[in-house]
C-alpha cells in the first residue's frame, strides 16, 4: 500500500493568523472527528501554516473566500 503524503504551506501574516485560528475553533468538532492535522511555525511577525492533506479544508478554503454576508 503505498501512502500519499500531501500538504500545503503558506506564510502569513498575525491578521491572517488569527483568521486560521478562528477558523479552527470555530469547526474544532468537525476538524477533530476527521483527524485534520495542521502545524504551525512562527517567523519573526510571520506565520509558516501547514495545512496536511485532508477532505475537509484547504488553506484556499480559509484564506481566499470572502465572508458570508
Amino acid at each position: 500500500m503505498q501512502m500519499i503524503n500531501s500538504s500545503e504551506t503558506r506564510l502569513v501574516d498575525e491578521k491572517q493568523y488569527q483568521k486560521f485560528t478562528n477558523f479552527v475553533n470555530d469547526n474544532y468538532k468537525e476538524l477533530y472527528e476527521n483527524k485534520v492535522c495542521y502545524e504551525i511555525n512562527r517567523t519573526g511577525d510571520n506565520f509558516f501554516i501547514t495545512l496536511f492533506e485532508n477532505d475537509i479544508a484547504n488553506l484556499s478554503d480559509i484564506f481566499d473566500v470572502s465572508p458570508m454576508a
